[in-house]
């Protein structure tokens, strides 16, 4: 199965992300599995990169983890808990703002991209830079 949106990259960081968690967490892969409602040979090898795994099973890993979703995928550095007590829900501005975002072509992304460039940590813009280029490399 292709990378496809995921690129490279990313898959390296969420293969490394899961290994480095299981590891320090003495979780084995079999149980993983069971929480994410996937087969174990399927974990491994969404750890190895030859799997991209589907947005459901993330979610599934992450819940199972205790971790972010966004952690695992490399969008943060914060292993934030999502079961912290802080509601999920997304404000309606940020919603609306998304909603806005990929309605837009793709040389307004970059513009708006552009303009949130200063909020961004340095971690941030390397993985905005590798999904825009990833992104060219792939359109058509």
């Amino acid at each position: 199965m292709s990378n496809h949106w995921f690129g490279e990259a990313l898959m390296n960081i969420f293969s490394e992300r899961l290994k480095g968690i299981l590891d320090s967490r003495g979780i084995s892969q079999v149980w993983i599995a069971e929480k994410a409602n996937a087969t174990a040979a399927t974990i491994s090898r969404y750890m190895t990169t030859e799997r991209v795994p589907r947005g459901d099973i993330v979610a599934s890993i992450a819940k199972a983890l205790d971790v972010s979703a966004d952690y695992l995928l490399g969008l943060t550095d914060i292993q934030e808990s999502i079961s912290n007590g802080k509601s999920q829900e997304y404000s309606p501005e940020v919603r609306l703002l998304c909603t806005c975002f990929l309605k837009a072509s793709p040389s307004d992304q970059r513009v708006i991209w552009t303009l949130l460039d200063k909020y961004m940590t340095p971690e941030e813009k390397g993985f905005l830079q590798k999904l825009l280029e990833y992104s060219e490399a792939n359109a058509g």
